[in-house]
């Protein structure tokens, strides 16, 4: 910073140091390098869940088979008077699918 004769105005010079391309292009091929990563890690999780969402949709089936006349006799018992094919008797039987894989 320079002052001028009279001490009211200053110069001010900023001295930048030079741009260098090479770490936008390090940072860029980070960046896809993660993002390769990322979609990587993302079809491994979707393969784990759909073949959960499989064997979960399996026990379903062969639960709600079984357990679907429990239910109806159940609902019957109860003063609600739940059908059957109520989602209410799904999750019952969801549950107790879980529960037997937990």
């Amino acid at each position: 910073m320079v002052l001028s004769d009279d001490q009211k105005s200053a110069h001010i010079q900023f001295v930048l140091e030079p741009i260098h391309y090479m770490k936008s292009k390090a940072v860029t091929q980070a960046a896809l390098d993660y993002a390769t990563t990322a979609v990587t890690i993302a079809l491994g999780l979707i393969g784990i869940m759909a073949l959960w969402l499989g064997v979960m949709k399996v026990a379903e089936r062969r639960a709600s088979s079984r357990l679907s006349l429990e239910c109806s006799r159940r609902s019957q018992r109860d003063s609600s008077r739940i059908p059957p094919d109520h989602p209410g008797c799904a999750a019952m039987i969801m549950n107790i699918a879980a529960h037997m894989l937990d």
